[in-house]
């Protein structure tokens, strides 16, 4: 699955929602969230299901699942739509941190719709952010915020 698959697409300034096999009009109730109780209340309560940042190995997992509830209470599967941010973005990865994945983490990286992202990555765990990224950071945030 990949952009190529969308058939429509709705726009804000700071977010693309893509709308997978959309008929018709945009869902007038988004529920969004990956958990099983987050899929279970867009079965019950929405007429769309918005999954946020998710792998596209993740994403087809959660999918299957909003099906099966949608099954099992006899509804209709909601729409479903991925958020890219289209934002600038910055993404800082330790290379050796224990706490995040890395293969993850580029992926995700990979699965933002901006036009001007940057990955920082740098051997080390954790805590082991060097200064000059923490400095870069704040010029990047001074760049776009200020």
């Amino acid at each position: 699955m990949g952009r190529e698959d969308v058939d429509k697409t709705a726009m804000s300034a700071a977010t693309r929602t893509l709308l997978l096999g959309a008929d018709g009009p945009a869902p007038a109730l988004w529920v969004g969230g990956t958990s099983p109780a987050a899929l279970q209340r867009a079965v019950r309560f929405g007429e769309g299901w918005l999954s946020g940042s998710q792998t596209v190995a993740e994403f087809r997992g959660s999918l299957a699942q909003l099906r099966q509830f949608a099954e099992q209470e006899n509804r209709p599967c909601p729409q479903t739509g991925i958020v890219w941010v289209t934002i600038p973005l910055r993404v800082l990865l330790q290379w050796d941190d224990e706490g995040n994945d890395r293969q993850s983490a580029l992926e995700l990286f990979d699965a933002f719709g901006s036009k001007e992202n940057t990955l920082h990555a740098n051997v080390g765990g954790h805590t082991g952010v060097p200064q000059f990224e923490v400095e870069d950071g704040s010029r990047f945030f001074a760049r776009h915020l200020g």
